[in-house]
C-alpha cells in the first residue's frame, strides 16, 4: 500500500463522486441531543475504505487505525484527522467513530423486522441513500475509460452475519422455495427451527463468548458507557435477563435468539457444487462482461463491479436485480444462472423484454426433453421440426469441468438437433408471440413435403427429414409450420420462460455463457483473505446499513485494483489521474523523530495563518506547503 496514492484515490471516490455528499445529506440529522458531526462521518467512511484496502478489515477499530497508524502527518493534519488546539495536540478518537457509526446505522435502519413502524416512502428513502452512495462509488470507475457495457452479468451470493443465527418463526417465501430441491427446503427449514448451536459457533469462531459485544474488535475494551433510559414502550413487558442477552425467548423481532433482525437463514452454493445453510445477507451484483479475454488480449476491459446491494438472504432476488439494471444504461444483454431465469415470466423475463434486455442462461435438468406445442417440438425454449428424432430432446448440460471427450460429444449432438430448428424470425417481447420457419425452407434439412429442398440437403451434406408429417396417416392436416413460409406462435409460461437469442448449447451461446464466470471472479476476489477479504467477523456490526455500506467500500476497493491493473498493460487512462496515478514511494518527511514532527505542525499552522491572512482561511495552498516542507527538511533528504 502506497499511503499518499491510495489516500488520493479514496478521496476522490468519497468526493469527487459525490458519494459521500448523498450520504450526508441523506443522513437526516437528530433534532435531540449533541449535534452530529459531518467530518468524523466522512473519517470514519475513510477509514474503512482505506482499512479494508490495507488489511481486509471493516470494523470502526481497525478504520480508526488506518486513519492514525497508517496516514502520515502530513495527510492527517490536512484531512483534520490531528490538530493542535490551545496547545494541545488532538487526534479524532475512537468514540468518536463508534458514535458516527451508531448514527448511520439507527439514522438509516430500513429492514422491514427491525423497523416495523417506518413508512413504505420513508424505507424505500433510506435505502435510496445507500443505493445512491454505492451507485456513485461505483460510477466513479467507468470514466477513466470507453468500456463496453452492453452485456453484464448478474448474481448474488451469501455472506454471514455477525450475528448469532436463531429461531425464526417465519417460513420460507414460496418465491424461495420455487426450484430449489426438496431435501434442501426441509433441512433449511429446521435450520430455522431449531437456530444455530453455539458450540458449532464458537467452534467456527474461535471465540470463547458469541455473546460479545457486536461493534468493537475482540481484546479491544469498550468506551465507558452512560446509563440509558429505557428503550421499553409503555405498557411493554419487561424482558428477564435470559431474554436480553438474546439466549432465550422472544425478541419481538421475529427471531427468539437472533443477534441480527436484518439476516435470516438461506442456503448457498458451496465451490463443490453443494448447498450449505448460513444466516446472514444476500449481496446481488452486475459486472461487466467483457467479449474479450485477459488471457488473449492484454488490451481488454476490465470486469468492474457496476452495481452492488445487499438484502435479507431470503429477500426475492427479481425487484432489486431490476432496480439495479434500471439504474443504468445500454445493457442489452445479461447473463444469469438457474436461480433467476426460473422465475415467474410476468415478473422477469417480460419486465427485460420491456427494458430491451436478451436474457443468456442455462438449463435446469427438469427442463430437457421435447415439449409438443401447436404439433411443433420444442426443447431449451427453440421449436424444433414435427420430425425431429425422438432421441435428441434431452441432451444434458456439460458438467462444470468437462473431459474433452464430454465435450465433443456434447458439441455433436447439439448441432444434430440444431439442424431441425425452426428459423427464428422474430424473437418474442412481452406478447409472448414468436414466428418462426420451417428449417427446409432456411436450407439446414431437406424435406420432401417442401419441394426442391432434398436435392439441395444432399449437395450440401445436411440431413433428410426421414418421417414427414402424413395427414393420411396421421388423420389430420398436416401441421401449419409445414404449409406456411412462416408460422407464429404464442408461447405458454413454460417455453417462454426459456427463450433465449442464441441457440442453446451452441458454440455462440458458449461463448456468451462463458462471460458469467466474470461475476464469480469478483465474488471470489472479494471474499479472498488476500484481496478485501469479505468473511464473517469483517465487520462486527449488524444490519442492513452498515453491511450494505461495507460491501460496497470492498466492490470500490476491488474495482480500484482491476482498473489500476488494466492501466498499467493498456496506459488508456490520464496517468495523473487519481484512481491510477503511479506510486512515487515515501516522501522523506515521513519518518520524522518528535522535534521533528513538530516543527512540521509549526511550520502547517504557520502556513495556514498565512493564507488565512490573504483572505481565505479554509485553503491551504499545496504547492507552497509542498515547497516549504522541502526546504524545511532539507537535510533529511
Amino acid at each position: 500500500m502506497n499511503n499518499y496514492t491510495d489516500i488520493a484515490a479514496a478521496e476522490y471516490l468519497l468526493e469527487t463522486t459525490g458519494a459521500f455528499e448523498h450520504l450526508r445529506a441523506g443522513l437526516l440529522r437528530s433534532k435531540r441531543g449533541r449535534k452530529s458531526n459531518d467530518h468524523t462521518l466522512y473519517l470514519l467512511v475513510l477509514g474503512l475504505l482505506l482499512s479494508i484496502m490495507n488489511q481486509g478489515m471493516a470494523t470502526v477499530a481497525a478504520a480508526h487505525s488506518a486513519l492514525i497508524d497508517r496516514v502520515p502527518l502530513r495527510a492527517q493534519l490536512r484531512l483534520r484527522i490531528t490538530w493542535t488546539s490551545d496547545g494541545q495536540d488532538h487526534y479524532v478518537g475512537l468514540r468518536d467513530l463508534h458514535r458516527q457509526a451508531r448514527r448511520l446505522c439507527d439514522g438509516l435502519a430500513y429492514g422491514e423486522t427491525t423497523t416495523p413502524d417506518l413508512t413504505g416512502e420513508e424505507r424505500d428513502r433510506r435505502r435510496a441513500v445507500l443505493t445512491g452512495f454505492s451507485n456513485r462509488l461505483m460510477d466513479g470507475f467507468v470514466t477513466l475509460g470507453t468500456f463496453d457495457e452492453s452485456t453484464l452479468a448478474l448474481d448474488a451470493s451469501g455472506i454471514w452475519s455477525w450475528g448469532k443465527g436463531g429461531r425464526s418463526r417465519k417460513g420460507l417465501p414460496d418465491d424461495y422455495v420455487d426450484g430449489e430441491d426438496p431435501a434442501f427446503v426441509a433441512a433449511l427449514t429446521a435450520r430455522m427451527a431449531q437456530g444455530e448451536d453455539p458450540a458449532s459457533y464458537e467452534a467456527r469462531q474461535g471465540v470463547e463468548d458469541p455473546f460479545s459485544p457486536l461493534d468493537l474488535d475482540p481484546g479491544v475494551a469498550p468506551p465507558p458507557r452512560r446509563r440509558r433510559r429505557s428503550r421499553r414502550r409503555p405498557g411493554e413487558p419487561a424482558r428477564s435477563s435470559k431474554d436480553r442477552a438474546g439466549k432465550r425467548g422472544d425478541d419481538g423481532l421475529g427471531y427468539s435468539t437472533s443477534f441480527d433482525g436484518d439476516a435470516s437463514w438461506s442456503g448457498k452454493t458451496n465451490k463443490d457444487g453443494k448447498r450449505e445453510m448460513y444466516f446472514g445477507y444476500q449481496v446481488h451484483a452486475l459486472v461487466l462482461a467483457p467479449k474479450d479475454r485477459l488471457a488473449t488480449d492484454p488490451g481488454a476491459d476490465p470486469a468492474l463491479i457496476r452495481r452492488v446491494e445487499v438484502t435479507t438472504a431470503i429477500g426475492d432476488v427479481v425487484d432489486v436485480s431490476l432496480s439495479m439494471l434500471d439504474s443504468l444504461r445500454g445493457t442489452k444483454d445479461l447473463l444469469v444462472d438457474l436461480h433467476y431465469s426460473y422465475k415467474a415470466a410476468s415478473r422477469w423475463l417480460e419486465a427485460l423484454l420491456a427494458r430491451g434486455i436478451n436474457q443468456h442462461h442455462s438449463l435446469r435438468s427438469d427442463e430437457q426433453g421435447f415439449t409438443s406445442y401447436e404439433r411443433v417440438k420444442w426443447a431449451a425454449g427453440s421449436p424444433h421440426c414435427p420430425a425431429t428424432p425422438d432421441v435428441l430432446g434431452t441432451i444434458p448440460a456439460l458438467p462444470p469441468a468437462p473431459t474433452p471427450q464430454q465435450t465433443n460429444d456434447f458439441v455433436t449432438r447439439i448441432e444434430q438437433r440444431r439442424h431441425y430448428a425452426l428459423r427464428i424470425v422474430n424473437q418474442p417481447d412481452t406478447n409472448r408471440q414468436v414466428r418462426a420457419q420451417c428449417p427446409a425452407l432456411a436450407g439446414s434439412v431437406g424435406c420432401p413435403l417442401r419441394a426442391g429442398t432434398v436435392p439441395a440437403a444432399l449437395a450440401n451434406g445436411l440431413p433428410i427429414v426421414e418421417h414427414p408429417p402424413d395427414a393420411a396417416r396421421d388423420g389430420e392436416p398436416l401441421p401449419a409450420v409445414c404449409t406456411q413460409q412462416t408460422r407464429r406462435f404464442t408461447l405458454p409460461e413454460s417455453i417462454f420462460k426459456l427463450c433465449q437469442p442464441l441457440y442453446w448449447g451452441s458454440a455462440q451461446w458458449r461463448k456468451m455463457m462463458a462471460r458469467r464466470t466474470y461475476v464469480e471472479c469478483n465474488f471470489g476476489l472479494l471474499k479472498d483473505p488476500s484481496k478485501e477479504n469479505v468473511h464473517r467477523g469483517m465487520f462486527q456490526i449488524v444490519g442492513l446499513p452498515w453491511v450494505n455500506l461495507v460491501v460496497t467500500l470492498a466492490a470500490a476497493s476491488s474495482n480500484l485494483r482491476l482498473i489500476r491493473n488494466w492501466h498499467e498493460r493498456t496506459g488508456l487512462a490520464d496517468a495523473n489521474h487519481a484512481l491510477v496515478r503511479v506510486a512515487t514511494g515515501p516522501e522523506p518527511w515521513d519518518y520524522l523523530t518528535a522535534p521533528e514532527t513538530q516543527a512540521m505542525r509549526d511550520l502547517y499552522l504557520s502556513n495556514l495563518e498565512a493564507v488565512a491572512e490573504a483572505g481565505d482561511p479554509s485553503l491551504v495552498d499545496p504547492e507552497k506547503f509542498d515547497a516549504d516542507v522541502c526546504e524545511h527538511f532539507a537535510p533529511l533528504v
